[in-house]
């Protein structure tokens, strides 16, 4: 969910297949699953690694609204 309340459903798909091995473990549903709010608020998570991770303005532009 976005700071203004709107919702917005993301296909990270194209990113992780660009993404090399940095981002391979993403193809891995159980680690895909695992996603959270990173500590700082402002990225996307994977797993215990804060390094697997997407910033919120990488998915406002992948979503259209950057």
């Amino acid at each position: 969910m976005w700071a203004d309340g709107r919702r917005d459903r993301i296909n990270l798909a194209d990113w992780i297949s660009g993404g090399g091995a940095i981002l391979a473990a993403l193809a891995d549903p159980a680690v895909f699953g695992s996603a959270r709010v990173d500590a700082h608020g402002s990225a996307i998570a994977w797993g215990d690694n804060d390094d697997l991770a997407i910033d919120a303005h990488h998915l406002r532009w992948i979503a259209g609204r950057g």
